[in-house]
């Protein structure tokens, strides 16, 4: 498969995540629902819009399905961090066994009876005829920085016990105020990939100013404060990564 059917399968699987996949299945080792197995199952029909060739539409759909069923069911009792690295090292091993297959785009043909649903879509909404792989590739990293890098950051600080405690109560998680961080990391990675990714890298520290001064009476507290700068830290990785990994493939 070429990259751009590597890329939209990457794509179609987190925004899935995206919509369907709730975090506290691996942050508090929950049975995923079966309704949301069955949405994110059903998300895979968005790959019969978009592509002409039904084999690699029928490939992009069973592909998306293991995926699935892999990260729904499948877990390490005790060990949410190192779940959530098989997962995402079980997607590398289905991209790279994609590109592994042996035939192109005009191989084992079967024309699409929706290619031109696909097409007026494309047309309409990405003004190209074919889907660009640029675009696909820029929209892919920009969905990781908000559900995936959400995913990992909570875990680490799960892990490491960096968490947010209640004033009145130290023994407990302060809820509220992790939701917010949850929140506000989302919105700064956002900041952070655009920045990175139209190569504006000074700007993030103007970004990282406002938050400290904004938060800078709470970094009296050691524990929040571990929170606050391993937080930050993880956010600013995970979201500079992504960015710079599709500076490096397509500029």
């Amino acid at each position: 498969m070429n990259a751009g059917a590597m890329i939209f399968f990457i794509l179609l699987y987190w925004s899935g995540r995206l919509f369907f996949y709730d975090i506290r299945c691996l942050t508090e080792e929950q049975k995923a629902g079966g309704s949301a197995i069955l949405y994110r199952l059903l998300w895979s029909l968005w790959g019969v819009i978009f592509w002409e060739n039904m084999v690699w539409v029928a490939l992009l759909i069973i592909f998306h399905i293991l995926m699935v069923l892999t990260d729904s069911l499948f877990r390490v009792k005790g060990r949410p961090l190192l779940t959530f690295m098989l997962h995402s090292l079980a997607l590398v091993l289905v991209v790279i066994l994609m590109r592994m297959l042996p035939f192109s785009s005009g191989d084992w043909f079967s024309a699409n009876p929706l290619a031109a649903a696909g097409s007026f879509f494309r047309e309409r909404l990405l003004h190209a005829d074919t889907v660009n792989t640029l675009w696909l590739a820029a929209l892919t990293a920009m969905l990781y920085t908000v559900k995936e890098a959400t995913i990992l950051i909570r875990l680490v600080l799960n892990t490491v016990r960096a968490t947010p405690v209640h004033k009145d109560h130290p023994e407990k998680q302060d809820m509220d105020e992790y939701e917010r961080g949850r929140l506000i990391g989302i919105l700064e990675r956002l900041l952070f990939y655009v920045m990175v990714l139209f190569n504006q890298p000074g700007a993030i520290a103007i970004v990282v100013a406002i938050k400290s001064l904004a938060r800078f009476k709470d970094l009296d507290n050691r524990p929040f404060a571990e929170y606050f700068l391993i937080g930050s830290l993880l956010s600013l990785a995970t979201a500079a990564a992504p960015a710079l990994i599709v500076r490096l493939l397509f500029f």
